[in-house]
Order: structure tokens, then C-alpha cells, then sequence
């Protein structure tokens, strides 16, 4: 396997690891603080902006500055992670769901783009299929170590570790 893919590999695990532990500690959060009816509202601001927005916002993107765009929004992603170390009120819950969702509604289809681009064209198929089962491995993995961390510490802990999840997996596909 080449240098390419793996780091691709590598840095899909961190990144949905790490977004995983945040939608966890949310979800934890929301229903401890707020109520289980609150959790449902939880689930649907996060997808409304991938149901609107997914397809349009990566195809406005020019494709020169496609990479550049991918990089700036895993930095904001983080940002926002962080904003969440400090503030945990039910309004910057959902403000903080909705511009994540809105964030990789557009990331994640360059990310899919960049991926076909550093690519070997007879290994896409391969490829992308190995990117599934990493995020499906995540799902699996992410809440066990997220239950054993928010029991032994705290949320704030999650949100920092998916906010410098972000900055790993750039810095992997970037060296």
C-alpha cells in the first residue's frame, strides 16, 4: 500500500473517531442537562444542513481551490469544537451542530474529490470502500472510548480531542 493511502486511511479514522466523540458528548450532554426530548432536536439540526446543503456547497467551490477550501474547513471544525470547552448552553449546542453540519456538507464531498484525486485510478473503488469501512469502524470504536472518557472526565475533554482530531488528520494528508 502506498504513502498516500495509508495516511488517507489514517487520517479518516482520527477525523471520524474524534467527530464521533463529539456527537457523543452532545447527545450525553443534551440529554443530562436538558431532557431526552431535546436529544431528538439534537439529531435533526445536524442533518438538516446536510440535507440542504450538501450537493450545492462543494460544487460552487472553483476546482483549483478545492484542497484549500477542505483545509480551512477541518480549521474551523476545530474551532467550533472548542467553542464548546467553554460554553455548553443548549443555544451553542445547536448553533455548534448546525455550522458542523453545514462545514462538512461541503468537506466531505472534497474530501471525497481529493481522495478520487490522489488516487490510482484502479483503486478508487478499493479505496473508498476502505474509507467506509474505517467510518463504520469508528462508529463502533468511538462511543466505547467516549462513555469511558466522559465517565473518567468530562465533555469538555471530547469536543478537545475532536477539535485536535481535525488538525491531526490535516496535518497526516499534508506531509
Amino acid at each position: 500500500m502506498n504513502t498516500t493511502l495509508k495516511k488517507i486511511y489514517l487520517s479518516t479514522f482520527i477525523n471520524s473517531f474524534g467527530s464521533w466523540l463529539t456527537f457523543l458528548a452532545i447527545a450525553l450532554l443534551v440529554k443530562e442537562k436538558y431532557g431526552g426530548q431535546q436529544v431528538v432536536w439534537v439529531f435533526l439540526v445536524q442533518t438538516l444542513p446536510a440535507i440542504l446543503f450538501s450537493r450545492s456547497l462543494a460544487q460552487l467551490i472553483p476546482e483549483n481551490q478545492q484542497e484549500r477550501y477542505y483545509w480551512v474547513s477541518q480549521v474551523l471544525l476545530a474551532l467550533n469544537c472548542l467553542v464548546l470547552c467553554l460554553v455548553q448552553s443548549l443555544p451553542v449546542l445547536y448553533i455548534h451542530l448546525f455550522i458542523a453540519a453545514f462545514l462538512k456538507s461541503a468537506s466531505t464531498p472534497l474530501f471525497n474529490t481529493l481522495v478520487g484525486r490522489w488516487t490510482p485510478t484502479n483503486k478508487v473503488n478499493e479505496v473508498f470502500t476502505k474509507i467506509g469501512s474505517i467510518q463504520t469502524a469508528t462508529l463502533a470504536l468511538a462511543p466505547i472510548a467516549g462513555a469511558w472518557i466522559k465517565i473518567i472526565s468530562s465533555s469538555e475533554l471530547l469536543f478537545f480531542i475532536d477539535a485536535i482530531s481535525f488538525i491531526i488528520s490535516i496535518v497526516i494528508l499534508k506531509e
